[in-house]
């Protein structure tokens, strides 16, 4: 029999108290201790995210788990201008994958502008967000309707086209 570590259904019927249950094995270790991102400067982390680095990629570069990057930033007044920057950056990169791209790269490269722009659009809606015009000041919104056809009223008729049986008699 493999020596595995006990579940936690195991361990909760042979185990009173928290302090009794043994370790349930050793951490990935591809993963860092959990306060190995305490020894990260918080300046060198938004650095990397405002020169364009996914916090996922940042996380697994640093060997700590990407929660733990989401919620530096969260606690940083000056993540939101760094990941606008480094957002743009991204952008800039993408554009510059499709411009570059031979016939057989290209459709790779213009998906990777559409993600891009997707979470650009998302992330920083006031930056790359589509825009809604004719807001009035009071917010009310101001349509102006365009006929690029003849208009017609109600009142008129169509015209009378000459109709023939389908069966004749």
């Amino acid at each position: 029999m493999r020596n595995t570590p006990p579940t936690v259904e195991i361990l909760y019927t042979r185990f009173r108290h928290v302090d009794e249950i043994p370790s349930l094995g050793a951490q990935s270790p591809a993963m860092a201790t959990p306060g190995a991102l305490a020894n990260i400067p918080a300046d060198h982390v938004l650095d990397r995210i405002s020169n364009g680095t996914v916090p996922q990629q940042l996380a697994r570069e640093l060997g700590v788990h990407h929660a733990s990057i989401y919620r530096l930033l969260a606690r940083l007044p000056e993540a939101r201008e760094a990941r606008k920057i480094g957002m743009a950056c991204r952008l800039d990169n993408a554009e510059e994958a499709v411009l570059t791209s031979d016939e057989r790269t290209l459709p790779r490269a213009r998906e990777a502008w559409r993600c891009a722009t997707w979470r650009a659009e998302r992330e920083h809606p006031a930056e790359w967000g589509s825009k809604v015009q004719g807001m009035g000041q009071d917010g009310a919104i101001t349509l102006e309707i365009v006929r690029y056809s003849a208009p017609v009223t109600i009142d008129q008729a169509p015209a009378a086209t000459a109709q023939t049986p389908l069966i004749s008699k």
